[in-house]
């Protein structure tokens, strides 16, 4: 496991602590693995440095999600386009874990990501492909998409085009797949995942999570620069 069983233990107890807080009862085993492999994969549950667009390492202070800012008085780092574009980036600072955990579960939930939310809610009928559709089409990452990018240039990012689309399809698969393994490697930690979640997580056969990429932590599924998604 790339990381301890008793982090990612530690890890969903806060994440059932903020998600009750917010929801007023606890997250189902799915709701709560999916909020859990973003603050996994994207950060490593806030420890993970950012880096700037030299190669910088920039601290990652308790920032699960790599929530971004528009503020220049927040961590100064950077972040990429699916198209691989590189751009400058700025990211929230929170106080303690708890506040970085609580602020990534108000960002997967509704009002502000209200597809995201249900297709959590449906569980095991949606599974972790619904999830990554979803938090994609609402803004949440980018991801990457290397097959379209060759074929259609910067014209992935525009929405509402077929190079867009194409896009959206091969980065929702990279996410689904890291989403996949992070659940296999919760399951392995001792953690419920929702029934089946973990079985269709080795599907691939390797049964090992992804290796973690510190430098790449903000841009496996950062906002784009002035989503309104952002916070200021």
């Amino acid at each position: 496991m790339r990381i301890a069983a008793e982090k990612h233990q530690w890890a969903r107890r806060l994440i059932v602590g903020a998600f009750t807080a917010r929801h007023g009862r606890e997250p189902s085993p799915f709701e709560a693995s999916s909020i859990q492999a973003q603050a996994a994969g994207e950060t490593g549950y806030g420890s993970w440095p950012f880096r700037k667009l030299d190669g910088t390492p920039v601290k990652n202070y308790n920032n699960w999600g790599a929530v971004q800012s528009r503020s220049p008085t927040i961590s100064d780092a950077s972040d990429k386009h699916a198209d691989g574009t590189p751009y400058q980036q700025y990211f929230m600072v929170y106080p303690s874990h708890e506040a970085g955990c609580a602020d990534l579960v108000r960002h997967m939930s509704a009002p502000m990501r209200p597809l995201t939310a249900d297709a959590m809610a449906r569980g095991q009928l949606e599974g972790p492909g619904g999830v990554s559709d979803a938090m994609r089409r609402e803004n949440y990452y980018g991801g990457f998409c290397q097959a379209a990018v060759k074929k259609y240039g910067s014209a992935v990012r525009k929405k509402g085009t077929e190079a867009w689309d194409a896009c959206h399809v091969e980065a929702t698969a990279g996410h689904t797949k890291a989403f996949r393994l992070w659940f296999a490697e919760f399951e392995a930690s001792g953690l419920p995942v929702g029934e089946g979640e973990g079985a269709e997580g080795k599907a691939d056969g390797s049964g090992s999570s992804p290796e973690p990429e510190p430098s790449e932590a903000s841009s496996i599924s950062g906002l784009q620069p002035g989503d309104p998604y952002s916070d200021d």
